[in-house]
């Protein structure tokens, strides 16, 4: 998710260039749409942490990925006035 085209259009890139399948998203409403949707598996969402579109911030598609078992990466760029925080989960066995 990123609203930058430049930004959104090279990061693909990168990531396919490493084998990846990448869906992108230009807003929110579009980025929870393609989640919620689940075709394909959807298992890491890279997100930029203020996006148009997407009322309650940043906050439901966190959470919207925490409830399906995602993985996120969140970012900001220097425009940003707040850093968002995700404690890391302790390893288990």
């Amino acid at each position: 998710m990123e609203d930058q085209p430049l930004i959104r259009s090279s990061t693909a890139r990168v990531l396919e260039r490493y084998g990846y399948h990448v869906l992108t998203a230009q807003d929110g409403a579009l980025a929870l749409a393609i989640l919620r949707e689940g075709q394909p598996r959807v298992n890491l969402v890279i997100t930029d942490v203020i996006m148009p579109n997407l009322s309650g911030g940043i906050r439901i598609p966190f959470l919207d990925a925490k409830e399906a078992g995602r993985a996120v990466v969140a970012s900001a760029g220097r425009g940003a006035r707040r850093a968002v925080a995700c404690p890391a989960r302790a390893a288990s066995g």
